[in-house]
């Protein structure tokens, strides 16, 4: 099961197999009338730290609900730039940081400057079938000998502390289930072009950032989805439509064919 992660620290691309994990729940905000959050897409494509500390900055200006971020900064770098992007995300303070489990199974981080600046991070294990492509999802991980929170239900639980705890109770740990549906990717905005779009693409919503193109062999998976469509788009795509299953309300459908 091995899926592509961003490095940011030199945009290369790592094999693994994509597992996040979070830390404490701590500041969430609760639900205005029960309404699901709306997800805004940043393409972070190849920029720097120092881009992306820019447009963290840009972003919590407009005072979204939480800034997830769907790469890897591993290492040190030039010391502005790490420093840039060290204050940004402690600025913000609503940055959701994405982990993955390397082939040995150890958890593998973020540099410690900014996971200890971060609001937290999250762990996504997905599921594929015999061709590769995606098809099921864990929202809770088993870990040695405990539970790790996905990428997603951090996402939703820092932004709405109640569905957090909808969650908690209507989902079973370890359990794989299936995707229902896909996010709309048409809300997706270059990093460069943050500048340009109003308030309301941004606002009380959710932001995930990450890798969306142009290069459709960095970080493409293709998808099934639970009536059996299948279609292909970019990691951080898929996360934002897990993102959406959960806010749904819905019941989960289990994968029960799943392995274990």
């Amino acid at each position: 099961m091995l899926l592509i992660l961003p490095d940011v620290n030199n945009m290369k691309y790592n094999k693994n197999i994509v597992v996040l994990f979070l830390f404490a729940l701590c500041g969430c905000n609760s639900r205005e009338n029960g309404a699901s959050e709306k997800i805004t897409f940043i393409n972070i494509q190849n920029a720097s730290r120092k881009e992306i500390a820019k447009a963290i900055l840009a972003l919590a200006s407009h005072k979204p609900k939480i800034i997830g971020i769907n790469a890897i900064f591993s290492g040190r770098n030039e010391a502005t730039e790490d420093s840039a992007l060290y204050k940004a995300i402690k600025a913000a303070n609503n940055v959701i940081l994405i982990s993955n489990q390397g082939r040995g199974g150890n958890i593998v981080n973020s540099d410690s400057l900014f996971t200890s600046a971060c609001l937290g991070q999250g762990l996504l294990d997905y599921g594929l079938d015999e061709y590769g492509r995606v098809n099921r999802y864990r929202p809770y991980v088993a870990y040695q000998n405990t539970i790790l929170w996905s990428f997603p239900v951090s996402v939703v639980s820092y932004s709405d502390l109640e569905k957090g705890e909808e969650l908690m109770q209507n989902i079973v740990p370890n359990r794989y289930y299936k995707l229902k549906k896909v996010a709309n990717p048409s809300e997706s905005i270059s990093i460069d072009s943050i500048a340009y779009f109003p308030d309301d693409n941004f606002n009380n919503r959710i932001i995930l950032m990450g890798y969306l193109g142009p290069d459709k062999s960095i970080d493409n998976y293709s998808i099934v989805l639970e009536d059996g469509e299948q279609t292909k788009f970019y990691s951080t795509i898929i996360l934002g439509s897990i993102i959406k299953d959960l806010q749904s309300g819905e019941k989960q459908t289990e994968f029960e064919s799943a392995e274990k």
